[in-house]
C-alpha cells in the first residue's frame, strides 16, 4: 500500500510539474493492477488532454465513490466539459438532426418552390 501511495504522490507531483505523460504511465500502470483505485482516476483525469479520456476518468471517480472528496469537483469539471465541448453523442444527434432539415427543405422545395424561397430569405410566415 506504501508503494501505491508513493506512486500516487508521485504521478501528482508530474502533474504539477507539467510532466502528464509520465504521470499518464504511472497512474495506467496503478490502474492495470487495480481498476477500482479512485485516487488514480482523479488524477488520470488531470494527467489528460482529450475530452473524452477526461469525461471517462472522471466518471469513473463518481461511479467509484460517489462520496469521494473531490466528487463535487469532478462533477463540476463535467458540467464544464458538456458545456464547452460536445461529446460524439451530441454531435451524431446535432448532424442527424440537420440532415433531417435538409431533407424536409428539399421537401417543401419541390412542393412549394416558391415557400421554401421566401423561407430561406426570411420572408415566409
Amino acid at each position: 500500500m506504501n508503494e501505491i501511495r508513493e506512486q500516487l504522490e508521485r504521478a501528482y507531483r508530474y502533474i504539477k510539474h507539467d510532466r502528464t505523460a509520465e504521470a499518464e504511465q504511472i497512474l495506467r500502470s496503478l490502474l492495470d493492477e487495480d481498476s477500482e483505485n479512485v485516487h488514480a482516476w482523479w488524477l488520470l483525469a488531470h494527467a489528460q488532454t482529450d475530452t473524452d479520456e477526461i469525461r471517462h476518468a472522471l466518471n469513473r471517480v463518481l461511479a467509484l465513490d460517489p462520496g469521494y472528496p473531490n466528487a463535487r469537483k469532478a462533477r463540476e469539471l463535467l458540467d464544464a466539459l458538456e458545456s464547452h465541448f460536445p461529446t460524439p453523442a451530441d454531435l451524431d444527434a446535432l448532424t442527424r438532426g440537420l440532415e433531417a432539415f435538409i431533407e424536409a427543405s428539399k421537401l417543401v422545395a419541390r412542393i412549394d418552390p416558391d415557400l421554401a424561397r421566401r423561407a430561406w430569405a426570411g420572408e415566409a410566415e
